[in-house]
């Protein structure tokens, strides 16, 4: 190809130029390819096996803290459960009384009826 130039030292530097253009192409293209081929693989590979081996710990671990829990359950969790059944104990006592006519406000409800109290029918 002939040069615009008539400066031999710019013509030479040009042609350097063109060269190093061509090779740099070259060169990114192999990058690219090794890229696409083997470091991208290899680094989802390696993200893949680092997930895997935290989920495993995470689930050793969250095994581990059940267990210790099943064998020494904390004094907290007896005590709400306690607490817990002694409300359900309390509430369904309140529940069976009012049912049965002892609460007052079932009482006055009956007797506020307009068909009279419940117990002067039978």
């Amino acid at each position: 190809m002939n040069s615009p130039f008539t400066d031999s030292r710019a013509s030479g530097l040009l042609s350097r130029v063109r060269e190093d253009i061509s090779l740099l192409r070259q060169d990114v293209g192999h990058l690219v390819q090794h890229t696409t081929r083997h470091t991208v693989p290899e680094g989802a590979r390696g993200l893949a096996d680092h997930a895997r081996h935290r989920l495993a710990a995470g689930g050793a671990y969250a095994s581990s803290r059940l267990r210790s829990l099943r064998e020494n359950p904390p004094r907290q969790a007896l005590g709400i459960l306690g607490g817990a059944l002694l409300v359900g104990l309390l509430a369904a006592g309140a529940y069976a009384l009012c049912q049965g006519g002892g609460c007052p406000a079932s009482r006055r409800a009956r007797e506020e009826s307009p068909e009279g109290p419940a117990d002067e029918l039978v």
